[in-house]
């Protein structure tokens, strides 16, 4: 027997059930002690971490990274968390470091100049060179996820078109992927269980 923290009691039977198949009901102790021992058993399928690792940050770089390991990869699909996360942090690390060299430019003109270092003329060289670094796989993210909601590529030129261009290519890449298999491959979701 498994002793949970609210002193129900669940057999290694039942702890060991996947998630979708415990009956919980609204207010029933051994329901939700049942979900959590099974949630455990079953790690929502997620891979073991390293002992000491934090949860969420590991995996938000695994996310990061996918787009880089495919770096000119246009075939295939990608999931909305694939392509939102690799977007948000490519975000950040592009306008954390901006936003520096921003005050760096307004404290350096405020006192006439004066101090004139390199180090602007350093970061904003880093900039460049990562924004060039992570055109292509931001590029084949974006495709991908085109292709996961059924559309072709091509429609991220639509982008050129002001303003509704860019509230149109937003509205595809916020939709849920098509599900099961498309003419671009099987559904992302699907493959990772």
């Amino acid at each position: 027997m498994i002793r949970i923290r609210n002193k129900a009691r669940v057999s290694d039977q039942q702890a060991k059930v996947p998630m979708e198949s415990v009956p919980i009901s609204v207010g029933s102790r051994r329901g939700a002690a049942a979900a959590s021992a099974a949630s455990v058993h079953a790690g929502f399928g997620l891979t073991p971490r390293p002992a000491g690792a934090h949860p969420d940050k590991e995996l938000v770089m695994e996310w990061y990274l996918a787009a880089f390991r495919k770096y000119c990869d246009f075939n295939g699909r990608a999931r909305r968390k694939e392509y939102w996360i690799f977007t948000l942090i490519n975000s950040l690390i592009t306008f954390v470091p901006y936003a520096v060299l921003t005050g760096m430019s307004l404290s350096g003109s405020a006192d006439g100049g004066a101090g004139i270092s390199s180090m602007p003329l350093i970061l904003s060289l880093a900039i460049a060179l990562y924004a060039l670094a992570a055109f292509l796989p931001g590029l084949g993210v974006t495709v991908r996820r085109l292709h996961d909601t059924g559309h072709s590529g091509w429609w991220f030129f639509i982008v050129l078109i002001p303003l509704i261009g860019a509230i149109v290519l937003l509205v595809f890449l916020f939709q849920d992927g098509a599900a099961g298999e498309n003419k671009y491959g099987s559904n992302p979701k699907q493959a990772a269980g």
